[in-house]
């Protein structure tokens, strides 16, 4: 088979000044503007043609890659969209892969940021990071993980912060399950199990409210849904079962340095016949039980 003819369109090199450029222009509209069109060559046996898009090597810094649309000085400006074809066969579709370069010795790895658009005077643009829809299977999953560590050092941490005020409230952070006509998904917060065989510990699960030098601190609120019409969710607060000794459940009203201390106030839930507030001792499997 004959392969087709290639073209090579190239500036002019400098020995000792900047290489010459190559500038592509569609042609101005007093409607719309020309249209700049790049696509690889089809297949009739196997994968259509590549497109490479690549700055040249360099004995010092690399050049950069700007992909950027135009100003609008009326309506709005052009968006972009990068996405993959679709395979209507038994194969996958492609993937979409951003990531940045790697660093070699002492240096930091390079990062990838991701920005939602400013307003002046309205709400500034929303950043949607959402995992893909099935019709007859599980939708798609959505992984945020800190980077691993080499050695010992501490693996990279996930901060997932609400945007700040200058004289409003601080922006919210809200993780929820998704919906179903069922049962919607679970929330799990904790941290991950130690590795099977080793000496280590599980991390620690906090949850805290932030400080304040002079007004209130903010309240920590634990509570299940709702019913309308069957039984409300319980909230247990249990430590975990150990081979050695047991984990300890402590419960403790606030301090003050210069008023009462917090109180500690327990009560049965309101209904038909009140509930009761029950407090007990642990059993002893082959010594005596614990006291209250």
């Amino acid at each position: 088979s004959l392969g087709g003819g290639g073209i090579l369109l190239a500036a002019g090199e400098g020995l000792t000044g900047q290489g010459g450029s190559v500038v592509v222009n569609a042609g101005d509209g007093g409607d719309i503007g020309g249209s700049i069109s790049v696509s690889s060559g089809s297949s009739t046996m196997t994968s259509s043609g590549y497109i490479n898009v690549m700055s040249a090597g360099s004995n010092y810094d690399s050049g950069s890659i700007n992909l950027a649309t135009g100003k609008a000085a009326v309506g709005g400006s052009g968006g972009i969209n990068v996405s993959t074809g679709k395979a209507e066969g038994s194969e996958s579709a492609g993937s979409i892969t951003i990531e940045s370069g790697e660093s070699s010795g002492q240096n930091q790895g390079s990062s990838v940021i991701v920005h939602a658009g400013v307003s002046l005077s309205s709400q500034a643009g929303t950043l949607d990071l959402e995992a893909g829809n099935s019709v007859g299977n599980e939708g798609g999953s959505a992984f945020l993980k800190g980077g691993r560590s080499g050695g010992t050092s501490t693996g990279g941490q996930v901060s997932i912060n609400g945007g700040d005020a200058n004289a409003g409230i601080g922006g919210v952070v809200l993780l929820t399950s998704g919906i179903s006509d069922i049962q919607t998904g679970n929330v799990e917060v904790g941290s991950n199990s130690a590795r099977d065989g080793t000496a280590g510990k599980s991390g620690n699960s906090q949850f805290g409210t932030g400080s304040t030098s002079s007004g209130k601190s903010g309240s920590v609120s634990i509570a299940s849904g709702n019913s309308k019409a069957g039984a409300v969710g319980d909230i247990k607060v249990e430590a975990g079962v150990a081979a050695a000794s047991a984990g300890n459940i402590e419960v403790k009203a606030g301090l003050s340095s210069t008023e009462e201390g917090g109180r500690l106030i327990m009560t049965g839930g309101e209904g038909i016949e009140g509930g009761s507030v029950s407090i007990d001792a642990g059993l002893g499997v082959s010594d005596n039980g614990g006291a209250v």
